[in-house]
């Protein structure tokens, strides 16, 4: 199932798609004002269903219900699939912590002291507080 959602509002919006209990199927987030985004949910089950788009991404958001009828089916195994991207993304994982590992001044977090601990939580503030404030930004 595909929705393409286009933000002709004038708020950052996000579109949600629920089956029942509120439990959500997917979602898109951060639509800015005049921009499109497409969702992408494969449905195996038939259902009521509802959509909620989320002007300011606030709130319950504006509500829509539908049917979905028939029989789905998956179109991949999905359980194998996302077992071996887990295993794949572990060993990349870990060939780029034997890189650093190997790299001048690599230390595990346990091994510094209290005072490069500060240092480094000092610095990890400062890189956080730009990022902050643009969040701030485009969610006005």
């Amino acid at each position: 199932m595909t929705f393409e959602v286009t933000n002709k509002g004038t708020k950052v919006t996000e579109f949600y798609l629920y089956a029942e209990g509120d439990r959500i199927l997917g979602e898109v987030e951060n639509i800015g004002p005049g921009l499109t985004r497409r969702l992408i949910v494969e449905v195996t089950e038939a259902g009521r269903l509802q959509t909620a788009c989320k002007p300011g991404m606030k709130g319950d958001g504006i509500r829509g219900e539908f049917t979905v009828s028939g029989d789905g089916k998956k179109s991949t195994d999905t359980n194998a699939k996302l077992a071996e991207a887990t295993k794949s993304y572990q060993r990349y994982v870990n060939s780029q912590l034997e890189t650093h590992r190997a790299g001048d001044g690599f230390k595990l977090y346990t091994e510094l002291t209290e005072d490069e601990v500060k240092a480094l939580a000092a610095a990890v503030d400062a890189l956080g507080e730009p990022i902050s404030k643009v969040a701030e930004v485009v969610s006005q």
